[in-house]
């Protein structure tokens, strides 16, 4: 069992997909040996009974049998259900093998001989274009990079065996001819496979008409490729290949049989050649392909098959000429040496480099035609070829003065030929990925500022709506005020008098406009009567308040209710004369009063409250409604809100929400936010370079771009690192979390390293080349990087290539010590490296990883690294470390601790003192497991967790969570039970993130009765206080919702 996980793992074969693959492997290995014998037994038998003379002829009527079978086949896929064609494919191959084995028993015809020659070909086609067309339905694109080369592996392996177990099974069999009854028996087998395949697993889910980005697929003939420049130049290429290949083969046979005359020993001499061809084969996909297509690209991969072909063609055309091309010539040894080394490269180069060479040709078609192109150039345009070979040879035949050496020479003008038709296909292809560029037009900026807040969502239902309007109702008054307006403008009608009631009783007065229009529209009288009643309800409160007197009396009310009513008529009405009031309303001391005086000082952008939001802008109470008001004073405030990022002490959560504002601002703020690029903090660097994206800025300026492109190096670097660690650490030895923290990890740096392309480059382009990469195929990421080739500069290509060549991690740092230091470490002495790892480079929950798995190295002593972390600043490390020297002799941990300042020493030994430690590592551990959190980075994530409140719960012990302003409640110990006047009876167990929507069920007064249990309060405040990328936001409000 140990022994069968282990081969799995090396070959990359995960548990969900074992029995697909090991199907596929098994039919793919009787495919290849029904290919080896039917070819090599017929190819005799022809060359046997006709010599030469008729090859020409069955070129000409194979190919017209095989456009007519790919024609037939094209159709039945549209036609058929493709589990059911895939069936009859195989059925329909394996009784014309049997067929024409079992005819030999009632005729010697060579007539029968010739059948089974022109058959082989479109056989072939039908089974191996079936075959794929099954891999591609049961496996991703992203499954098939791993998996395809193993399934084709298959193929070649059972080719192999089979061609050199060919001397052995002619001493078995009566004949050659009986080869073809294992090759029936072969294609039988994986019949019955085939069957397996088809009752396991759904082989219909596919819509042929769509490609597989959910593109119509266009229909496409003939006539249509040869109208476009760059499907011409292909199909040319395609065309040529196949003349070669015939001409090669014609010359091939004849040549091989002078020196193999006889029967078996002919065939005997098939297999060794076909065994040998597609070793060279497997050696040349395996270790040739990728290095040539990396470090020479395409280019070279086009030209390598004519250019092989042509040099070994003339010196067999020169040997021929001076030394004689008959069987009695005493250098027809050598002639023959050079005619079959020309057929080795011309069938090994097809298969190993020019086919995945046109996959990747392919790619920069328009997806709602490529799938219709590839299989036209592979089956109609092939057999096309087919033809013309044979129209050619079979004129060429006519004349009877012409010698093998003639067709040499004519060979040598096709290689000519498809030379300058590579290098036309080339330039085409170079057009084409140039098209799909300056096809891409430049973004200015995401989505506009106003629809970035979530108000009302018409895709969801009403109730989970009105739980976004309780949400944003403590977060945000602009998304509050938003809600509303956007569900009038929506038309809802459900719960329209709870609606209006709610929109009374918080005084929405932005609603007015939105309700006119919609009283004006309803035909419903009951709903129009409700929404008029609310309309004149908010019009007489302004019409009874607006006056400066009125507003002088709410604003000196002993009741904070009155004065935050007279905040929001101030900001409503807008009225200049009253302005001065807002100073007074943001003085006071009731939180819900100052909160609407700053929305109204923004509303009003009044001059001298903008130095008091500022300074409210670093109170945790008052900062989400600060940050959400100076969006509205916009450029008014850039000045002041630079000063205050500078400030001595700032915390880094308030840096990055200034930094973010700017974003909002717009491209007035782009030269505060190009300053920021050389911030020695990386986080705000990061937030810089989001907010420069959304404005839409583009370097123009030399100096700016040279400083964006050293911070693209940088992250380079950091990623060179990253994968050098990741290479060195192991499962067994450091356990997964902190595998998987680097993993999280790289998954950020790779997308710091996009948004900084995007930066610089156009951004489409930049989408266009991560959009191939991501799909992870050997030739999306080969033609991602031909599109990254066209833009990006030179001094940056060789390092930044090298993080996305589909090449293993370990040779990715082995290219990368080229150009960083990056040392091979031990155990001890790398997690000691992560852990004195600069900050800025590395999550200080990665670091936490590296102390908790030093913990676990029993050999290892507390070292100064170790100690150095007791008195850092963060919280995080702090913890780990203590947890890390208490496990070590108590004489060395009481002398380290007691250095430690008294007031973090009792804070610290509460940790300890816990029955379970959970300690801000843990926590942030727990969390990220829970989709909530899935799109938060571990720096943000942990700041969050930081910010929570953990209460430990005795049993039968409550806590009322109904004013807790719709905090997110980890539980992490225990079990809970929650109690609602509504007699709702829900219970949980740890570990669990409860989310604000148990908490919410109307006005209902919410008790939580607690068995033995550990929670954590999250306030979702601190959401948007250390989320500054409102994308995120959204993602995390719409999963709590």
């Amino acid at each position: 069992m140990a022994k069968t996980h282990n081969i799995q793992k090396v070959l990359s074969i995960r548990k969900e997909e074992q029995a697909a693959v090991y199907l596929l492997l098994s039919q793919t290995v009787f495919l290849g040996i029904f290919l080896a014998l039917f070819d090599i037994s017929t190819t005799s038998l022809f060359i046997n009974a006709f010599g030469e003379s008729m090859i020409s002829k069955a070129f000409l009527v194979s190919g017209v049998i095989g456009f007519a079978m790919s024609a037939l086949y094209y159709r039945a896929q549209n036609s058929w259900k493709f589990s059911k064609l895939i069936v009859y494919n195989l059925l329909f191959i394996s009784v014309i093998t049997l067929l024409l084995r079992l005819s030999f028993y009632f005729t010697d015809s060579n007539i029968l001989i010739f059948v089974a020659f022109i058959i082989m070909g479109p056989l072939n086609l039908l089974g191996i274009v079936g075959f794929w067309g099954m891999a591609g339905r049961l496996f991703t694109l992203r499954q098939g990079k791993r998996l395809f080369s193993l399934i084709d592996a298959g193929q070649t392996f059972g080719m192999i065996l089979i061609s050199f177990l060919i001397p052995i099974l002619l001493n078995l069999l009566s004949n050659n001819k009986d080869l073809l009854f294992i090759s029936a028996a072969s294609i039988l087998v994986a019949l019955i496979i085939q069957f397996a395949i088809v009752k396991r697993f759904d082989l219909n889910k596919d819509d042929e008409s769509e490609d597989a980005d959910g593109n119509k697929r266009q229909k496409l003939k003939l006539a249509d490729i040869y109208g476009n420049k760059y499907l011409r130049s292909m199909s040319s290429y395609v065309i040529l290949s196949m003349l070669a290949a015939f001409y090669m083969f014609y010359i091939f046979l004849p040549t091989t049989k002078n020196l193999y005359p006889g029967e078996n020993e002919y065939t005997v001499f098939l297999g060794m050649f076909t065994g040998t061809l597609m070793i060279f084969t497997f050696l040349i996909k395996t270790l040739a392909y990728d290095k040539i297509t990396k470090n020479y690209g395409i280019k070279v991969n086009l030209l390598l098959p004519p250019f092989l072909l042509g040099i070994f063609v003339i010196l067999a055309m020169l040997t021929g000429i001076f030394f004689g091309a008959t069987p009695g010539a005493s250098s027809y040894v050598l002639f023959f040496l050079f005619v079959a080394l020309g057929r080795l490269f011309s069938v090994s180069l097809k298969n190993a480099i020019e086919i995945p060479s046109q996959k990747i040709l392919y790619q920069s078609l328009d997806g709602s035609i490529r799938h219709k192109v590839q299989v036209a150039l592979d089956g109609m345009v092939n057999e096309i070829a087919t033809i013309s070979a044979g129209i050619l040879l079979f004129v060429m035949g006519l004349f009877e003065f012409f010698t093998i050496i003639h067709y040499a020479v004519f060979l040598v003008i096709i290689a000519v030929v498809w030379i300058f038709t590579a290098l036309h296909v080339h330039k085409e292809y170079k057009n084409s990925l140039g098209a799909v560029l300056k096809g891409d037009e430049q973004i200015e900026g995401f989505k506009a500022l106003s629809s970035n807040y979530q108000g009302f969502d018409p895709d969801i239902e009403l109730s989970r709506n009105l739980k976004r309007m309780r949400i944003n109702q403590n977060l945000s008054h602009i998304r509050h005020e938003k809600f509303f307006i956007d569900l009038f403008a929506n038309g809802q009608f459900e719960n329209i008098e709870e609606i209006t009631k709610l929109i009374d009783e918080f005084s929405i007065f932005a609603a007015i406009e939105p309700m006119k229009k919609f009283a004006a529209r309803v035909s419903n009288e009951i709903h129009k009567k409700i929404v008029v009643a609310t309309l004149e309800n908010l019009e007489n409160t302004i019409k009874e308040n607006g006056e400066e007197k009125a507003v002088r009396k709410l604003v000196s009310s002993p009741y904070p209710a009155e004065r935050a009513l007279a905040a929001k008529i101030i900001g409503y009405t807008q009225n200049k004369t009253l302005s001065h009031l807002i100073i007074t309303l943001l003085r006071d001391y009731d939180p819900q009063v100052k909160i609407s005086a700053i929305y109204a000082a923004a509303q009003m952008n009044d001059r001298s409250s903008r130095n008091i939001l500022i300074d409210l802008l670093q109170d945790d109470q008052y900062n989400t409604a600060c940050y959400d008001a100076l969006k509205i004073y916009g450029r008014d405030v850039m000045e002041q809100l630079d000063q205050l990022f500078y400030k001595s002490g700032l915390p880094i959560s308030i840096q990055l929400q200034i930094v973010s504002l700017y974003a909002f601002i717009g491209k007035p703020a782009i030269k505060y936010l190009v300053n920021k690029l050389e911030y020695s903090t990386q986080r705000v660097v990061h937030a810089a370079i989001k907010s420069l994206l959304i404005i839409g800025y583009n370097p123009k300026v030399e100096s700016e771009k040279q400083k964006v492109l050293q911070l693209l190096t940088d992250e380079i670097s950091n990623f060179a690192w990253n994968l050098n660690i990741s290479t060195q650490i192991s499962k067994k030895a450091h356990g997964t979390n902190i595998i998987e923290a680097f993993m999280s990890e790289r998954k950020y740096i790779l997308e710091r390293i996009y948004n900084i392309l995007m930066l610089v480059y156009n951004r489409q382009s930049v989408e266009q080349v991560r959009k191939n990469l991501d799909t992870g195929t050997s030739e999306s990421v080969s033609y991602g990087l031909e599109l990254m080739d066209l833009f990006v500069d030179e001094e940056i290509k060789s390092v930044l290539f090298i993080a996305f060549e589909d090449i293993s991690d370990n040779e990715k740092v082995r290219r990368f010590q080229d150009h960083f230091p990056l040392p091979k470490l031990e155990n001890i002495e790398l997690l000691n490296d992560i852990i004195n790892r600069d900050i800025n480079y590395i999550s200080r929950f990665t670091k936490a990883c590296a102390l908790e798995t030093l913990s676990q190295f029993p050999d290892s002593s507390v070292s100064d690294t170790s100690i150095a972390q007791l008195f850092n600043k963060d919280l995080m490390l702090k913890q780990e470390a203590l947890l890390l020297i208490s496990k070590d002799s108590e004489t060395k941990y009481k002398e380290i601790f007691s250095r430690v300042d008294y007031q973090e020493r009792a804070l610290l030994e509460e940790l300890l003192n816990q029955s379970k430690h959970y300690s801000l590592y843990t926590l942030v551990s727990l969390a990220q497991e829970n989709e909530i959190f899935g799109d938060l980075n571990y720096n943000e994530l942990t700041t969050l967790i930081e910010n929570g409140k953990m209460i430990n719960m005795a049993q039968s012990e409550s806590i009322d969570l109904s004013n807790n302003e719709l905090d997110l409640v980890i539980l992490l110990a225990g079990e809970l039970k929650l109690n609602t006047a509504d007699s709702i009876d829900n219970r949980f167990e740890a570990p669990k993130v409860l989310d604000a929507h148990h908490f919410v069920q109307n006005n209902d007064k919410v008790y939580v009765a607690i068995q033995p249990a550990t929670i954590l309060l999250l306030p979702y405040k601190k959401v948007l206080q250390f989320t500054n990328d409102f994308q995120q936001q959204e993602i995390v409000l719409s999963r709590i919702i």
